[in-house]
């Protein structure tokens, strides 16, 4: 996870995802799908939406991708001010064409948001809950409470590969884990048993662990 205090212009050097703190921006170039920018200010917020903005283009060209960004400001603020003046609020698909570049503008839900600034928002447990569930995984992950967070097993199409890959078994960032179920929660379950140890699993393709220690510290999470 790449974090910056503040946009750099190599950034656009292409693939990179980077999570800006001044201004709270998600900043990720792909040379295949083009710019995104997610503003962050409500990130992990129940009940509020965080803006989106991407700017596209085809036939694919880098070049032109980075002289429209550079020529409306060069900064997430000033592309995103230029996107939101542009797009027509009333429709249902907020878009606007210059030549062959595209820009868009949405929304997703905060709660579906991932910021590594915004943690806070996710509270450590204090106790056990009298029913387990993912949003107490994702917090016990954030907060320092997790210990010995691994993927027992992961599955695709492919069992030779996988088995030469040994499914995947090893050690997991606790951290990067939340992020994956708090973006894209549908199919993830998880349990816990009576010794603590905690299953989090995505369907029956993707199942990985850890053991909850409530009295662990919480985990500093501006690190």
């Amino acid at each position: 996870m790449h974090k910056a205090k503040v946009f750099d212009p190599s950034f656009l050097n292409g693939g990179n995802e980077v999570f800006i703190e001044t201004g709270l921006w998600r900043f990720n170039y792909n040379y295949a799908s083009g710019i995104e920018l997610v503003r962050l200010d409500n990130a992990l917020k129940t009940g509020a939406t965080c803006a989106t903005y991407r700017i596209t283009v085809w036939p694919h060209s880098p070049a032109d991708l980075i002289n429209f960004w550079e020529a409306h400001g060069g900064t997430p603020e000033a592309v995103a001010a230029f996107i939101d003046s542009v797009v027509d609020e009333s429709k249902d698909v907020r878009s606007a064409a210059f030549g062959n570049l595209t820009v868009h503008k949405g929304e997703q839900a905060g709660i579906r948001t991932f910021s590594p600034f915004a943690l806070s928002r996710l509270k450590p447990l204090g106790e056990m809950p009298p029913k387990w569930t993912l949003r107490h995984a994702i917090r016990a992950l954030v907060n320092g409470q997790a210990e010995n967070v691994r993927c027992k097993s992961y599955f695709t199409d492919d069992y030779a590969d996988d088995a030469a890959r040994n499914f995947r078994q090893g050690s997991l960032d606790p951290v990067a884990l939340a992020r994956k179920v708090i973006e894209r929660p549908d199919g993830w379950w998880t349990s816990i048993d009576k010794s603590n140890e905690v299953y989090l699993c995505c369907h029956h393709f993707d199942s990985n662990g850890f053991r909850l220690n409530l009295t662990a510290k919480v985990a500093d999470k501006a690190a």
